[in-house]
């Protein structure tokens, strides 16, 4: 076995027997619909690091690679549950790049394909010397020679294949790996040779430079995933799998890592991130700040179509409207604030719902990588404030003092509301929604929840009840008394909502004046 040519099947037989280990082998039946000589067999499936892209490459080199026998690794598992499904098992040349690990050796990446070229070409050679390789050669050329002397078809497995892209390589660079994709896939010749070729990465095809290099490959992505969403990330039912065998809270672990919702059919979660809290026991963010992230900050810095007051919607759980169709897969062809949404998108910063196009931000750990971006950043610093202020308010609430949370809200609805909506019912909702944007983090907060003879306006239920976490029913009233509000709450049984819940539930009631442009509160406690 080679290193790049016919690597085999060690690696995944590896990660089959670790603990935690999700069986997305059905990946490989859609594949093989693909295969063979008419070119239809062009994939690139991108999605964020720590997704599993290394995991399916090495799925797909144990499953299709002819100098190893992986009948006993795949037969107890899923895809062996469909007739037929061993029909390239094993038949062919596998070709397996990781296009990452021949950057960064020079500033710039600027001999990376060289580099790959040669010590590609010369893994050929060394398991194939009667092939008629010679040094020199370019990887196209060995290819053929060893799909003649095989007589196999050659499946291409390129790992992190947009890395130059990433690292903004040199134009020459970028035109000898852009000549050898044309070489490998457009030519017509070579189709024959090559039956199935696997791209993965965390950017689509880039336009206007992959494109007319790559327009024969199918894409799915982190906008689009059409039939293959589900294997993406780990499902709702695969994380299940994984809390069960390992004694962790499912809903806790969807808390963290779940929320990449691609589309009305599909929920994904982080695969990284669920295997090591399953092996570590802890619910942590797995996740740690990258470089091209930071680039990304100051383009947020910029303010691009008011860009920071969409990242303070986002923090506070807000969904965003997102034109994605702009972004031409480039980092540094960042030009609109829809440019920058589409790039965190794609690097799992935010999720999107290709169905509702809207955008946010997932779950607790990448809340987590929100927040320390922008931690430190003085542009920040009202973000920052309001975020102690929004525990400041939880915890008088809890403990019921009126005039702390009435003048939280005054600042809540100044900042967040303009002159001409100021005195909105629905600016009063949102103000109260953003003041108490900590509770996020220990409660659910569900708005219009029905409840009782009526709907209570708010909601917020602890995800851990104890006393010093009680549920909270919030009334509000638009220019009327705390006391009718607070009746309210009472004689249409609001608390019937949390039919569930046993524990103290502190009611809430909440107005507004319009004239004073001033809240007042008042509370009382009931138990359950």
């Amino acid at each position: 076995m080679g290193r790049y040519i016919n690597p085999g099947n060690d690696y995944f037989a590896d990660n089959s027997k670790r603990v935690p280990f999700v069986d997305k082998t059905e990946l490989i039946l859609e594949l093989n619909q693909l295969v063979g000589p008419g070119g239809n067999g062009r994939v690139c499936i991108s999605r964020p690091r720590r997704f599993g892209k290394t995991m399916a490459a090495n799925m797909l080199s144990a499953y299709y690679c002819a100098t190893c026998d992986s009948r006993d690794l795949f037969q107890n598992l899923k895809i062996a549950q469909t007739p037929g499904w061993d029909k390239w098992l094993n038949k062919c040349n596998v070709l397996k790049i990781d296009l990452g690990g021949f950057c960064g050796y020079t500033e710039g990446s600027c001999d990376a394909i060289e580099r790959m070229n040669r010590e590609v070409v010369a893994d050929m050679m060394d398991e194939y010397p009667q092939a008629g390789i010679i040094e020199g050669m370019f990887v196209d050329e060995a290819i053929v020679k060893v799909y003649k002397f095989t007589n196999k078809p050659f499946v291409v497995i390129i790992d992190e294949y947009d890395s130059l892209v990433r690292v903004d390589a040199p134009q020459k660079t970028s035109r000898q790996y852009l000549d050898l994709l044309n070489r490998l896939f457009k030519n017509d010749a070579m189709a024959k040779v090559v039956q199935l070729a696997y791209f993965t990465g965390i950017l689509p095809v880039v336009r206007d430079w992959f494109e007319s290099k790559l327009n024969n490959f199918k894409q799915y992505t982190m906008l689009s995933p059409k039939n293959l969403g589900r294997f993406i990330g780990f499902t709702k039912d695969e994380v299940k799998q994984v809390c069960d065998e390992s004694g962790i809270d499912y809903d806790t672990c969807l808390d963290w890592y779940d929320g990449y919702k691609l589309n009305d059919e599909v929920d994904v979660a982080s695969p990284y991130s669920v295997a090591e809290a399953a092996r570590d026991k802890v619910f942590e963010s797995h996740w740690s700040a990258t470089g091209t992230y930071e680039k990304l900050k100051k383009y947020i810095e910029m303010d691009f179509d008011g860009l920071r007051g969409d990242a303070i919607r986002l923090v506070k759980g807000e969904h965003i409207n997102v034109k994605v169709k702009d972004f031409s897969n480039v980092p540094s062809d960042v030009h609109s604030k829809d440019d920058v949404f589409t790039y965190l998108i794609h690097l799992g910063y935010l999720a999107y719902n290709n169905q509702t196009r809207l955008a946010y931000v997932p779950n607790r750990e990448v809340m987590g990588e929100w927040e320390s971006a922008i931690e430190n950043n003085p542009k920040f610093t009202p973000i920052i404030d309001f975020m102690e202020s929004s525990r400041r308010v939880l915890e008088a609430t809890i403990a019921r003092d009126a005039k702390t949370v009435a003048d939280a809200l005054d600042y809540s609805h100044e900042i967040l509301t303009s002159n001409i909506s100021y005195n909105n019912e629905q600016s009063l909702q949102t103000a109260i929604i953003l003041a108490y944007y900590y509770a996020r983090e220990e409660y659910t907060i569900v708005a219009e929840m029905p409840a009782g003879r009526g709907v209570a306006d708010l909601a917020f239920i602890p995800k851990v009840p104890s006393p010093a976490r009680p549920a909270i029913i919030v009334e509000l009233k638009w220019n009327q008394s705390t006391e009718v509000a607070l009746a309210q709450v009472c004689a249409k049984r609001y608390a019937n909502a949390l039919a569930n819940y046993k524990g103290n539930i502190i009611r809430a009631a909440i107005t507004y004046n319009p004239k004073s442009k001033e809240h007042s509160c008042e509370f009382d406690e009931q138990v359950i």
